[in-house]
């Protein structure tokens, strides 16, 4: 575990105090949880089975995925991240701990790893690829507002929700008492570039950034997978960082089930010299939902790790 990996981890770990499940009720809805999606799974997976013969029933392309984010980023608003809501959320699990994290408490936890891996790297220019409704830019923004922040989403509503921010020109409260970073400048907001996009083609000429990252937006791109690893690795200019499901994290039981049931991403850690990159830094032990293992990759670009030699 490197140095900021430690930091984040041991940050996390007061964080997660809360989630615990420290008594025999929450316990019983934490197993009783995993057990229902567990019988989602196998489901979905009997009905990609009989996609073999019903092919419309085998597979999720990226016009689904993005249909139903869309609706998602749609129907959510800031005040979901109000601290406190959302404490009976889904089954988590980290080292010999069960948790209960919503949406926006498992927000928190990967928004502190990548700070923690972004901090490391010092980078001038960082491009988010899949922001979504832009939480994490938002909150890194306004803690360094040194750094160029830019991001790219598909969806309407994801973007458009970014982009209210930004015109506003600060963050709303919620989103402050939410952060897990200290804020510097809220104003810094203002100056984050959004654009919508595709991942397959990125519109930004060769070496654009100093740090190119994703948090579990591969996760839904697997049908364009080589397509967004060669865009990313290509408008980079040093580092890729990626918080995302990698198929090592997720290679066996209801994880592996999960990941082929919903058509997710399968790529390896080992896969990605074959992009051009050089692992730098590889950490598996974070929080992470008790069916899709997630790992943090921080990797370099070969010809600039040969530069820098």
């Amino acid at each position: 575990m490197t140095r900021s990996a430690e930091d984040a981890a041991m940050k996390v770990g007061q964080m997660l105090e809360t989630f615990c499940v420290n008594d025999r009720d929450r316990s019983k809805r934490w197993s009783r949880l995993v057990r229902a999606q567990a019988r989602r799974v196998a489901i979905l997976n009997a009905k990609r089975v009989l996609g073999f013969i019903w092919p419309g029933l085998r597979y999720r392309g990226q016009p689904e995925i993005l249909a139903a984010y869309d609706r998602q980023w749609r129907k959510k608003k800031w005040e979901k991240y109000r601290m406190g809501s959302g404490l009976e959320g889904a089954p988590w699990v980290w080292r010999d701990r069960k948790l209960l994290l919503s949406n926006e408490a498992g927000a928190a936890v990967r928004l502190t790893y990548m700070d923690a891996a972004l901090t490391s790297l010092r980078p001038r220019s960082v491009l988010e690829v899949g922001c979504g409704n832009g939480i994490n830019l938002l909150l890194l923004a306004a803690a360094y507002p040194a750094v160029q922040f830019f991001g790219i989403e598909p969806t309407e509503n994801g973007w458009s929700a970014a982009q209210r921010v930004v015109h506003e020109g600060r963050l709303p409260d919620v989103l402050k008492q939410f952060s897990p970073l200290a804020i510097v400048d809220e104003g810094a907001v203002s100056r984050i570039r959004f654009e919508r996009g595709s991942a397959a083609k990125l519109p930004y000429r060769e070496g654009s950034f100093d740090v190119v990252f994703t948090s579990l937006a591969l996760e839904q791109m697997e049908a364009i997978r080589s397509q967004a690893m060669t865009e990313i690795v290509r408008v980079a200019k040093s580092y890729i960082v990626m918080l995302e499901p990698f198929c090592d994290v997720n290679s066996g039981g209801l994880r592996r089930r999960y990941v082929k049931a919903y058509d997710y991403f399968q790529g390896a850690i080992s896969d990605l010299p074959r992009y051009g990159l050089e692992v730098i830094s590889i950490e598996k032990d974070m929080p992470h939902k008790a069916w899709l293992g997630t790992a943090l990759v921080v990797a370099t670009k070969s010809d600039a790790a040969e530069h820098s030699a």
